[in-house]
């Protein structure tokens, strides 16, 4: 049979011992038998992990009350995920704030309020009563996979009396674009809210 592949030397160490006695016990061939199988081995290894890291982030994407301020004052996750984890918390507080004025008597948004306020860093950025919009710019966000992600933030204000704005968060360069290509499954859509 007609070699596939040029050969190729590889220096084992340690393991040449272990490669051997693998060999010997009949259970292999060959050296290149056992290195073909670790090979393989490691294949499915690695395919395991990206199945079960898939598993994971499908199962925090799936939390039946998805929201940004929950997130980042009841998720331990988030101090790794936002690396100015502080600036995120203030950020978050002052649009809850801005919420409250524009959605008066909203039960959903006193709940989830009343909610965060139960977290001490949640309860002394609220007593400060910062106000903010929401507007474009920059975010850092480490993955807990892909690593530091650059992201554009854009917002585009809904025209209609609804106060709504549809917010994007982009990669802002091609590395991070690539890093999220490795970790994002195919694309799917799903809606978020009231329904």
């Amino acid at each position: 049979m007609p070699r596939a592949s040029k050969p190729v030397t590889v220096t084992l160490g340690d393991l040449q011992d272990r490669v051997s006695a693998r060999v010997k016990s009949g259970a292999y061939a060959s050296t290149s038998e056992v290195l073909r199988a670790a090979v393989r081995a490691l294949d499915r290894e690695d395919a395991a992990i990206d199945d079960w890291l898939r598993q994971k982030v499908a199962q925090s994407l799936d939390d039946p009350r998805p929201n940004l301020a929950r997130y980042v004052f009841l998720d331990r996750r988030a101090h790794d995920a936002f690396p100015a984890w502080r600036v995120a918390a203030d950020e978050q507080v002052g649009r809850l704030r801005r919420a409250m004025a524009r959605w008066d008597g909203d039960d959903a948004v006193a709940d989830l309020v009343a909610e965060l306020r139960q977290e001490p860093e949640f309860e002394v950025r609220w007593a400060a009563h910062p106000v903010d919009e929401k507007r474009r710019g920059a975010k850092l966000i480490t993955h807990p996979v892909a690593g530091d992600l650059d992201l554009t933030v854009e917002v585009l204000a809904i025209a209609d009396d609804s106060e709504q704005v549809l917010v994007t968060w982009l990669p802002a360069d091609d590395v991070t674009a690539a890093r999220l290509d490795a970790v994002v499954a195919p694309p799917h859509l799903r809606v978020v809210g009231r329904g």
